[in-house]
């Protein structure tokens, strides 16, 4: 019975709140208004900040291994004392936790010859088996493996780059010109020496049969002299197209054998006295092969994007500068500390017209006391308890800021639907991703931002409430 009457004291004062605040119905609306614009207000600045992380989270996502790598770049002249990536340092990175992979890497060039056909290509040394780990897929052929010797993994664009040295202009050749791929296989040449038309790609199976392969073009060259014997290089197959550019580009082979390569240009630079050919390891000066000591660059992989930063972090400490450790995720990061400092700067002018309407509905109670207080007395002389009349003014409270609340998720919800789908940019996030959203509300949110305008209400009208239950009833009846 007790039970029955809390609830049914529960609907009145419910219905007596709802009765009050319509005989006050301007002041009512404009209380309401200010909890609208202050919630909306905080709810769209915060939708902005989860569209954004949405944006870097599919972005990384979309990344997939590549998010996981991280390069590290040994100095070109190292300085007494400066880090290298020795082996010992190799090690040292292979042992820190959540590294799945450390390996070096290491780049050269080489001139290859099929027929009347020639290209120069960029090579990337690895260990062999370790395309796989890094993402690297096969339209032809295989992979390198721990038996290849002399091998090569064409890149994608590798039978593009095959030019006839006869044809002035054609494939970059002595004429100067340009190469530009079309989709439909074929190559447009531009540029002094050519026609500007279309060229036929070369008809080569790089598959087919080794070709001959040398740093030193003469080598290869009929009717041109070389003191370096050609390479035989066995081509077991063509890489994918790949949207990561540091693989798209280049073709791969053993990690060893690139180091043989690289050792060769060395020691025919020191004979002729440090000069020669651009490519290979350090200036070509001093009496040991750089690679014996050092390699250049390197690339390690973590096993959790969570923990790329950390490692990365880990690798600086020992002995590298910042940005001879690169992450692959590290413009993202930055970006999103840009964006979130902007973001907070966004969300408390929300708070601040939050805070505004919180006043507002304060205000709003305390004069409803000035101007009810003969009804106050009235009821406690009839029988309410302190406890009901700190109710009355407190559901009253919670009312504006529930309606309001409410009212301003609609707005928001509004111009979220307006700043997706208006070309608004903000926070440059389409630049990132053309599918990003601009604002974003999540049930959480939603439900977050109701409930912080309902209880912005019930504090702002706390303190009118507990004035209210300190009126006397007799003083309450007496006034006019």
């Amino acid at each position: 019975m007790n039970e029955m009457g809390d609830f049914m004291r529960t609907i009145d004062l419910l219905g007596m709140a709802l009765r009050n605040m319509v005989k006050r119905k301007l002041r009512t609306f404009l209380t309401v208004m200010g909890v609208v614009v202050g919630s909306a207000a905080i709810t769209v600045m915060i939708s902005l900040g989860v569209a954004v992380n949405m944006t870097f989270d599919q972005i990384i996502e979309d990344m997939g291994r590549q998010a996981l790598r991280i390069q590290v770049h040994g100095p070109w002249s190292p300085m007494p004392g400066e880090a290298v990536l020795s082996p010992e340092t190799m090690a040292r990175i292979s042992s820190i936790p959540d590294v799945e992979i450390a390996m070096p890497i290491v780049h050269t060039w080489l001139q290859f010859v099929s027929g009347r056909y020639t290209a120069g290509l960029q090579i990337m040394g690895m260990e062999p088996g370790m395309m796989e780990a890094l993402g690297i897929d096969v339209a032809q052929g295989r992979t390198l493996d721990s038996d290849d010797a002399m091998a090569i993994v064409y890149s994608a664009d590798a039978r593009s780059q095959f030019r006839n040295p006869r044809n002035q202009g054609m494939f970059g050749g002595r004429g100067g010109g340009m190469v530009v791929v079309s989709p439909g296989g074929g190559v447009m040449i531009s540029g002094p020496g050519s026609m500007g038309g279309m060229a036929t790609e070369p008809d080569i199976d790089l598959l087919a049969l080794p070709l001959r392969a040398s740093f030193d073009p003469a080598a290869i060259t009929p009717g041109e002299q070389s003191a370096v014997r050609p390479y035989i290089v066995d081509g077991v197959g063509i890489a994918m197209p790949s949207e990561d550019w540091m693989f798209n580009w280049v073709s791969f082979m053993p990690l060893e054998q690139v180091i043989e390569i690289e050792r060769e240009q060395w020691r025919i630079r020191q004979q002729q006295g440090g000069m020669g050919m651009m490519f290979g390891p350090g200036s070509g000066s001093g009496n040991t092969f750089p690679l014996d000591e050092s390699f250049r660059e390197a690339i390690v992989i973590v096993n959790d994007v969570n923990n790329v930063e950390r490692v990365a972090d880990d690798i600086r400490a020992l002995g590298f500068t910042e940005w001879a450790v690169h992450t692959q995720t590290s413009w993202i990061n930055y970006q999103r500390e840009s964006s979130e400092a902007l973001q907070t700067l966004l969300a408390s002018v929300g708070a601040v017209s939050l805070l505004i309407a919180a006043i507002g509905i304060t205000n709003t109670m305390v004069m409803a006391i000035y101007e009810r207080t003969k009804e106050i007395g009235v009821m406690k002389v009839i029988g309410a308890t302190v406890r009901d009349v700190r109710r009355l003014f407190l559901v009253e409270a919670a009312i504006i800021g529930a309606v309001g609340g409410a009212l301003g998720l609609a707005l928001s919800a509004g111009l979220s639907y307006i700043l997706n789908n208006f070309e608004i940019a903000l926070f440059n996030v389409q630049q990132w991703s053309e599918d990003g959203l601009v604002s974003y509300i999540p049930l959480w949110l939603f439900g977050l931002a109701f409930a912080f305008s309902v209880v912005v209400g019930v504090v702002s009208g706390f303190l009118p409430a507990r004035r209210a239950t300190r009126i006397s009833a007799l003083a309450a009846i007496r006034t006019e």
